[in-house]
């Protein structure tokens, strides 16, 4: 854990490179004492100085009495002010005080660079990785400075391979249409799944063999018509990193999930997954995870799934990141055999910053999955665009447009995907965020008219810690 003089001497730093106008040397405040000093007479710009100077000579008790003597008069100087007492409770000890206050600041504007960089070193030193990780990210692209790019890259590598324990707990309220990606009609024609006239004599021969009539419409079953409803969901996983190397890591994860439905059987999943993580330089990373899970249903084990992957992450601009995960899985459907696949998959993405608290993503991938059943086998296209934005009072949106193209033995399918999240980071409630998500998905089949779609809303809160 970073201790307070090491955090003293980065923050003195970053005040040189960001606040030379209000940070010159003290050389003459070296010999003074507060008790000395009449704060009374003493313009807000200069108290702003000593406060730093008693900040940086280890009096940070006298440097909140500087700070909270009176009330600053202009916007900007209340923000430092505030800033060094967030410095001065931290080097006190009273570390949850001092992050509460950075985060006021930055819900007011996300845009404050050097309050997003003293908050995320702070949540560094306490070791809140996930947070941590967030800020720095964002900070990567919004400052030029080689020696802060070179501290944040650092701090990066250091969490990706620092031993700790960590948890995740959450949960979902999810008002959903088309659970069960069923038809939105209740009789089926023949028409509905042939193009051509061939085709629907075809499957009108077919059915009227098993006394089936096409033409008068067969009724479909309740099961296999969309299903919409309230689903509940429960998360939990935890986990331990241990390091293998100066440069590498080991992680073990095990995860639990829990869904209710309104009409079918509750799910419960169990999963481990494990991997190392292997820094090939500030700039670049390799992860490789291997998983299994199990999902239990009616009191019994109805799918089994296994999948490894290797993700390639590459930083080639602070304002431009990339990334490129392979991924081979493979399910057993014990329920229904005929579900039972493999998968294989290529995916890459790259992340363009457009400020300081926004950025865009590009996705674009190729899979393969083959089927028991062959007809449901297929290959898969896809591509989407990503929209990220930071806003006053803590409030995170995260968009994404996705549209796929699958071809199947018989048929071709084009998937449409749009979600879009909202998420409260400042939100104090025992430590947990918020999150509203919204998602609709479509999909398009060239012969079958019985087109589905579905409108997923999610109500949440999510913890790490």
């Amino acid at each position: 854990m970073i201790r307070p003089p090491k955090i003293a001497i980065l923050l003195s730093t970053l005040y040189i490179v960001f606040m030379s106008a209000l940070m010159p040397t003290l050389a003459s405040a070296a010999t003074e004492q507060i008790q000395t000093i009449d704060l009374t007479k003493m313009a807000d710009g200069k108290r702003l100085k000593f406060a730093a100077y008693l900040i940086e000579n280890n009096q940070a008790d006298k440097a909140i009495q500087a700070i909270t003597f009176k009330k600053f008069a202009t916007k900007p100087d209340i923000i430092s002010a505030e800033s060094m007492l967030a410095d001065a409770l931290f080097f006190m000890g009273k570390k949850n005080q001092a992050i509460v206050i950075l985060r006021k600041l930055l819900a007011l504007d996300p845009n404050l660079t050097l309050v997003r960089y003293k908050l995320a070193r702070m949540l560094f030193a306490t070791e809140d990785d996930l947070a941590a990780k967030h800020h720095f990210q964002i900070l990567r692209a919004a400052i030029d400075d080689d020696k802060v790019q070179f501290l944040i890259n650092k701090s990066l590598s250091q969490i990706d391979l620092r031993k700790r324990w960590f948890f995740n707990v959450g949960g979902n309220i999810l008002p959903q249409s088309n659970i069960n990606g069923g038809s939105s009609e209740d009789t089926y024609y023949c028409e509905d799944t042939a193009s051509t006239p061939e085709g629907i004599e075809q499957w009108t021969n077919l059915l009227a063999s098993f006394g089936l009539d096409c033409k008068a419409g067969i009724p479909i079953a309740s099961n296999d018509q969309a299903q919409s409803g309230m689903v509940i969901s429960a998360n939990m996983s935890g986990g331990y990193r241990f390091r293998l190397a100066q440069n590498a890591s080991w992680t073990i994860r095990a995860t639990g999930g829990y869904m209710r439905y309104p009409t079918t059987d509750d799910v419960i999943t169990l999963a481990m997954n494990m991997g190392p993580t292997i820094r090939l330089s500030n700039a670049s990373k390799v992860n490789i995870d291997a998983q299994a899970s199990i999902s239990i249903s009616a009191k019994k084990i109805s799918q089994k799934h296994y999948a490894i992957s290797t993700t390639f992450d590459q930083v080639f601009t602070p304002k431009l990141l990339g990334s490129l995960t392979a991924a081979w899985g493979k399910t057993e459907n014990l329920v229904n055999t005929d579900y039972s696949n493999t998968l294989a998959s290529l995916n890459g993405s790259l992340q363009i910053s457009i400020d300081k608290t926004s950025f865009v993503r590009l996705l674009g991938g190729v899979s393969r999955s083959e089927y028991l059943a062959p007809n449901l086998s297929y290959w898969e296209l896809s591509g989407g665009l990503g929209y990220y934005k930071e806003f006053k009072h803590g409030i995170t949106l995260y968009s994404e447009a996705d549209i796929a193209y699958k071809t199947k033995p018989l048929e071709a399918i084009t998937n449409y995907k749009f979600s879009t999240k909202l998420s409260k980071r400042d939100f104090n409630f025992l430590g947990f965020t918020p999150q509203l998500i919204y998602t609709y998905n479509r999909d398009d089949s060239n012969i079958n008219r019985n087109d589905t779609d579905a409108h997923t809303w999610s109500i949440g809160l999510t913890r790490s810690f």
